[in-house]
């Protein structure tokens, strides 16, 4: 959650579910490493009509796509649907989006779709939306292009901003980089990062609140860290930045780092 007190997931079962943390979970100073804490049980449960692909969270909402569905909005409180967004394709059908975010402000979700992004207005639910076209970076609020990446092996799979801008970070599927753009100079390459990703599944990344510390999955269950205050070693063909830390957590793949 936006405040870090709760955990939303999903399940095989086509199921949201929202899980409360343990109190001493919430501050570093009350956390013993040596407690045994119980086994957490979801608080609230929102049922999806096919797999789900992809949620996001702001605050007092989530919203969430699944296969042949539209996307839905939801109370995260109460688990009610408040309303719907409605993409549609060249042939006037509702399609599902694979992915979401909301912009900063949560005036804005954006959709992902192959090969484009379909950009809602929160206020307006319906199917009126904007389109805009993938590997692109837009300028907001007048949807200007202002540079293309090329960079990635497979399909991109994942972006995220640095919390001050100045960087975007990118994944691809059966890809084993994640790369580094200065956005100060948009369109620049500055480092990659290794990961072992050998499938075509989505394996997600994420970064601290601070921005320093980058955390991702891989498909052979190891998580990795990276602390993005260190220098890259400048070798060839492009800079490295090495993980400080690697853990083994899971028999599979660690496809979700939150």
């Amino acid at each position: 959650s936006p405040d870090g007190t709760c955990i939303l997931t999903n399940s095989d079962e086509n199921v949201l579910h929202i899980f409360d943390l343990p109190q001493q979970l919430h501050c570093q100073e009350s956390w013993d490493c040596d407690r045994t804490l119980p086994a957490m049980k979801s608080v609230l449960k929102i049922q999806e009509g096919r797999m789900i692909y992809d949620y996001c969270w702001y605050p007092h909402i989530l919203v969430s796509t699944s296969q042949y569905n539209p996307i839905h909005m939801w109370d995260a409180f109460t688990g009610e649907l408040r309303c719907t967004y409605k993409p549609y394709n060249h042939l006037d059908e509702v399609i599902s989006a694979y992915s979401l975010a909301f912009d900063p402000s949560g005036e804005k979700l954006y959709a992902g779709f192959d090969c484009m992004v379909k950009v809602f207005s929160t206020s307006i639910p319906g199917r009126k939306c904007v389109t805009r076209h993938l590997k692109r970076l837009y300028c907001e609020p007048d949807g200007a292009m202002l540079c293309i990446l090329q960079g990635h092996s497979g399909g991109v799979t994942h972006l995220q901003f640095s919390p001050d801008g100045t960087k975007l970070y990118s994944g691809g599927r059966k890809d084993t980089e994640i790369l580094c753009w200065d956005m100060r100079y948009p369109g620049t390459f500055l480092y990659t990062m290794h990961r072992p990703v050998q499938t075509n599944q989505r394996v997600y990344f994420d970064l601290t609140s601070d921005g320093r510390y980058l955390l991702s999955g891989t498909t052979e269950g190891d998580v990795l860290v990276w602390d993005l205050s260190l220098p890259p070693v400048d070798q060839s063909p492009d800079p490295l930045l090495q993980p400080i830390k690697t853990f083994h957590a899971h028999k599979d793949a660690v496809n979700g780092i939150r």
